[in-house]
């Protein structure tokens, strides 16, 4: 039960991650808005498989960012089966 609580905090904080990031590249005006939406459909088409940046389609590594994103208090049962797997 504790990994699935990690997981939904993990979501939650990708999700205002990503809505900061958004309002600020909208402020900066990075991408169009057709942009954003083929971005998005892309990662719906790819069952979100490629990990790239939106701006500069860098491709990123998914397990390096994910170990990042979760050092954050509470997270040990997640951590250790990142680590494991």
């Amino acid at each position: 039960m504790r990994i699935i609580k990690q997981l939904e905090r993990l979501c939650e904080k990708q999700y205002r991650k990503g809505f900061q990031q958004g309002f600020l590249a909208s402020q900066n005006k990075l991408m169009t808005q057709k942009q954003v939406d083929k971005f998005r459909t892309n990662g719906e088409k790819e069952c979100y498989s490629k990990v790239v940046s939106p701006t500069t389609k860098q491709k990123l590594c998914a397990k390096n960012i994910l170990l990042s994103e979760i050092n954050m208090p509470k997270m040990d049962e997640l951590k250790l089966f990142l680590y494991e797997n």
